[in-house]
C-alpha cells in the first residue's frame, strides 16, 4: 500500500494522458487508493493532508526539475543515436533515483503515522493485503490456464502496445526483435507474491509487537527504507536478468529506429515535458 503513495506520484508526472489534472489532484487520489487500505479518523487525515501539501510543495521545487532534465537528456541521446546499453542502463538507474527520493522523502511521515493508527485499523490494513495478494493470485492462475504460448503470445502483444504507444507502429523486423526478447523474460510473478507475503508478515509482526518495543519506528523506517532485502536470492537474480534482457531488447530497437519513429518518440516526450513546465510554474 505504502509502495503505490511512492509510486503515484512519479507515475502521474512521467505518463502523458491528464497529467496535469491528476497531479493536481494528488490528494484525493491518495485516498482513492488510501481506502482500499484503511480507513484513518479526521485528526489522522488533517495529519496526512498536511504533509502531502508539504510534499507537493517539495515536489514540484524539487523533483520535477530532475524530471525535465532526464527527458531532455534521454531526447540529445535519441536525437543523437546515443541508444547503447550504458546509456539506457544510466537512465533506469536515474529513474530508480527518482523514486527512492520520493520514498526517502515520505516515509518518516507514514511512520509517525503508524505510531498512532489503531488496532483496528492494523487488523483492516493487513486483511487487506492479503485480499490484494489473492487478488493477484487468481489473476495469475487465469493466465497460466492459456498454457506457456498463450502467456507468451499476450506478453509480445502487450510489449508491442507499450511500444506502438511511444513510437508508432513497428516494422517487421522490429516485432521480430520484440518477440525475441518476449520469450527470454522469466515470470516472476509467484516470486513476487512470496516477496509480498514476506515482507507483510515482517511488518506485522512488528505491528503486534509495536507497544512494547522501542526500536518500533527504526526497524519500520528501515523495512520501508530497504525493501529489496526481503527478496529471495532466486527473484533478485531473476529480477537482474530481466532488467538486463529490457535494456538489451532497447538497443536493439534503438539501432532500428525510423527517422518517423524518432520524432513520434520526441515528440511524446516533449508533451511530458510541457506539462512539467506547466506544473513548475505553479511553485
Amino acid at each position: 500500500m505504502f509502495k503505490k503513495v511512492f509510486c503515484l506520484i512519479l507515475v502521474l508526472t512521467l505518463t502523458g494522458c491528464s497529467t496535469k489534472f491528476a497531479y493536481n489532484n494528488f490528494d484525493w487520489l491518495v485516498y482513492w487508493y488510501l481506502d482500499d487500505y484503511i480507513e484513518l479518523n479526521d485528526e489522522q487525515e488533517a495529519f496526512f493532508d498536511s504533509k502531502v501539501a508539504k510534499w507537493m510543495t517539495w515536489h514540484r521545487q524539487e523533483e520535477l526539475g530532475k524530471y525535465k532534465a532526464q527527458l531532455e537528456s534521454i531526447k540529445h541521446d535519441i536525437k543523437n543515436g546515443h541508444l547503447d546499453e550504458q546509456t539506457i542502463a544510466r537512465h533506469m538507474e536515474q529513474g530508480t533515483a527518482h523514486f527512492e527520493r520520493v520514498r526517502e522523502k515520505v516515509t518518516p511521515a507514514l511512520v509517525e503515522m503508524a505510531l498512532d493508527i489503531n488496532e483496528e485499523q492494523i487488523t483492516y490494513l493487513f486483511a487487506s493485503l492479503e485480499k490484494e495478494n489473492v487478488k493477484q493470485e487468481k489473476r495469475m492462475a487465469k493466465r497460466r490456464k492459456g498454457g506457456p504460448e498463450k502467456r507468451l503470445e499476450k506478453r509480445i502483444e502487450s510489449i508491442t502496445d507499450e511500444i506502438e504507444d511511444n513510437i508508432g507502429r513497428l516494422s517487421s523486423e522490429q516485432k521480430r526483435i520484440v518477440e525475441k526478447y518476449a520469450a527470454l523474460f522469466i515470470a516472476t510473478g509467484d516470486d513476487w507474491i512470496a516477496y509480498r507475503r514476506l515482507i507483510q508478515n515482517e511488518a506485522r509482526q512488528l505491528f503486534a509487537n509495536r507497544d512494547s518495543n522501542p526500536e518500533f519506528a527504526q526497524q519500520l523506517t528501515t523495512m520501508m527504507l530497504n525493501p529489496d532485502s526481503y527478496r529471495s536470492p532466486e527473484y533478485a537474480v531473476n529480477r537482474d536478468a530481466n532488467r538486463a534482457q529490457s535494456i538489451a531488447l532497447m538497443v536493439e530497437l534503438g539501432s532500428t529506429l525510423s527517422d518517423k519513429q524518432k520524432s513520434k518518440l520526441i515528440e511524446e516526450i516533449n508533451d511530458i515535458i510541457s506539462d512539467l513546465d506547466d506544473l513548475m510554474e505553479k511553485t
